[in-house]
């Protein structure tokens, strides 16, 4: 593949990836997509900007092509933030909007919130959903969703830091801030009414953090990280 190909091509994928994630962000704020659609999106704008980028990096010296990558890996980074903060905040298709303001007043539904939407006994939610798979006339999708989910949905945050910043290199450190992060969530869902605060999430929440964080940072993977910013 000639160079002069290789550059025009990157500048196709480049530009895919960029009108896609407009196209993202537009049909997300006005609430279009489901889960499928911000799947496909996602997986769309990925893989184009990350091709986009290896493809342009051909051109270059290792310095640049390590800013690229560099650069590459933030815009991701806050690509997966702006997708969470949509989905704990204000996705319908995971009940964000399910509290209607036009019936009861903001303090009202705080309290309803608090004494039915509010767990926080240690792994009473998590044996709940465990139950959901020995009732054959409930759809089990709805405890993996909840299981699964909120195991997942914070790993990539020990990734993106340890790839693109220092001090997550001190477990301490990054696991700390992560609780804070995580707590910070559950209470801004709690007060904006966009979801539960409920201690299993962030049991969940934390233990898919710091598994993914234990098998990055303490195992031979870790000395793999510096792969992704190299071409």
């Amino acid at each position: 593949m000639s160079m002069k190909y290789k550059k025009e091509l990157s500048y196709v994928c480049l530009g895919i990836s960029i009108t896609a994630m407009l196209l993202y962000f537009y049909l997300t704020i006005e609430n279009y997509l489901n889960f499928s659609g911000i799947v496909m999106f996602s997986v769309l704008i990925c893989s184009t900007l990350i091709l986009g980028v290896c493809l342009q990096n051909r051109l270059y010296d290792t310095q640049k092509q390590t800013r690229n990558l560099r650069l590459m890996w933030t815009v991701l980074f806050s690509f997966y933030i702006f997708q969470m903060i949509y989905i704990l905040f204000f996705a319908s298709e995971f009940a964000r909007d399910y509290v209607d303001l036009r019936s009861q007043s903001y303090p009202d539904a705080l309290r309803m919130q608090w004494e039915y939407g509010t767990s926080l006994k240690p792994f009473a939610t998590i044996h709940q959903m465990m139950a959901i798979f020995d009732m054959p006339y409930v759809d089990n999708r709805i405890a993996v969703m909840n299981l699964l989910g909120n195991f997942v949905a914070f790993m990539p945050f020990s990734f993106f830091l340890l790839l693109l910043t220092d001090w997550a290199k001190r477990p301490v450190k990054l696991l700390l801030r992560m609780a804070f992060i995580i707590i910070m969530v559950e209470i801004l869902q709690f007060f904006t009414l966009s979801g539960t605060m409920d201690i299993d999430d962030f049991i969940l929440n934390f233990s898919g953090v710091l598994l993914s964080y234990i098998i990055l940072r303490f195992t031979p993977l870790y000395k793999s990280l510096s792969i992704f910013l190299k071409k």
